[in-house]
């Protein structure tokens, strides 16, 4: 079982423990209430290094990825960053990625922990014939979150200079105690955030700056619970959660952040241009709330009475990806893909098929301010 570096001194201070992936990773610290807090009203640091982190290098890497992405790589000058997906030839995602372009010629690829083989397994298919090189930074690296109104104020206290990226997913880059150091915006909807990326030997260091090493600094050490609390009250999709290999993008309603349809050709294109250009997408994911007290289990089936089989039978109108108690609305939230044509909010479908409970469509974000 992989371990980030700081998971021992999390643990002395309450730290909850959850495996994702080979990674054992902090769910909370202390209770959820207070993590969610902190990230909603001040500020929560979180050990990120369980993510996917891979360094895309040599004189192609650029048009490397502008071949394989759906969004436009050439874009990618240091400082900027970009979100894309990768798909398969017929449309659908393999993975969401969000790439960050660096000062020495490199390329920071990050991606959810699940696709970490995979992404790179298929990353280093797709150099065969080009001048660009893959590898792995995961385990030499570490990656810091900090979320939450004093976000910023509270990263520019550690950073020399006090320089934050400013536009949306910019990059800074700068010599942290003889440590090179990368800071990329990376917030939601209403919760402003940044990630840290440190050679995993000056982690403890930069975490001692940022939280205080008794844990006695405003900024709070929380965990994944709350920041996916955050993501889920804001309506961002997550790749393994809210996104599949069975999507396309616009089912997901990542296509104004995730496509470019002005790029040249790339995996999957054609398909993306005809849904564009000829149709819809047979589902879309949506915001729900449902008449329980419960969260509703990922996979559980939706239901309505507009959509039956040719034989008129009961069929499943689509299903839940996400779910949670939002710690703001102090009631249950969701988010699924339902039919196109039930995709208006106000519209009421059945959760499960026996003992069903109505949900209501609703538009995202649930939570767009603290």
């Amino acid at each position: 079982m992989k371990q980030s570096s700081l998971l021992a001194h999390l643990r002395s201070h309450a730290a909850v423990t959850v495996t994702v992936g080979e990674w054992e990773i902090v769910a909370r610290v202390g209770t959820l209430e207070d993590d969610y807090a902190a990230i909603r009203h001040r500020a929560g640091a979180i050990d990120l290094s369980h993510r996917t982190m891979l360094r895309v290098t040599g004189n192609d890497r650029v048009k490397f990825l502008q071949g394989i992405i759906s969004n436009d790589a050439s874009v990618l000058t240091p400082g900027r960053g970009l979100y894309a997906t990768i798909l398969t030839s017929k449309g659908k995602m393999q993975t969401d990625i969000t790439v960050f372009a660096l000062k020495d010629a490199a390329i920071w690829v990050d991606a959810e922990p699940e696709v970490a083989e995979k992404l790179l397994r298929l990353l280093i298919r797709y150099t065969i014939g080009t001048d660009a090189k893959i590898e792995s930074v995961s385990g030499r690296y570490g990656l810091l979150g900090v979320y939450g109104p004093n976000a910023a104020i509270t990263i520019e206290s550690v950073l020399p200079g006090g320089r934050l990226p400013t536009a949306a997913l910019g990059v800074v880059e700068f010599m942290w105690r003889d440590h090179p150091a990368v800071v990329v915006e990376s917030g939601y909807p209403g919760t402003p955030g940044y990630r840290i990326l440190l050679p995993a030997d000056a982690l403890p260091a930069a975490w001692s700056a940022i939280v205080g090493s008794d844990g006695g600094s405003p900024v709070k050490a929380v965990g994944m619970d709350a920041l996916e609390a955050v993501r889920i009250e804001a309506g961002v999709p997550r790749f393994g959660s809210d996104m599949s290999e069975e999507n396309f993008p616009p089912e997901a309603r990542i296509e104004d952040r995730a496509l470019s349809y002005t790029k040249g050709c790339y995996m999957g294109q054609e398909t993306i241009a005809r849904i564009k250009t000829y149709g819809h997408v047979n589902r879309l994911l949506v915001g729900l709330l449902p008449d329980t007290d419960r969260p509703i289990a990922h996979g559980t089936a939706l239901y309505h009475p507009d959509v039956t089989s040719v034989l008129r039978e009961h069929k499943e109108a689509g299903y839940v990806t996400s779910s949670i108690v939002s710690p703001a609305l102090k009631r249950v939230i969701a988010l699924g893909y339902v039919h196109h044509t039930l995709a208006t909010p106000g519209t009421v479908v059945s959760v499960g098929s026996e003992n069903p409970i109505p949900a209501t469509v609703v538009s995202l974000p649930f939570v767009s301010t603290p």
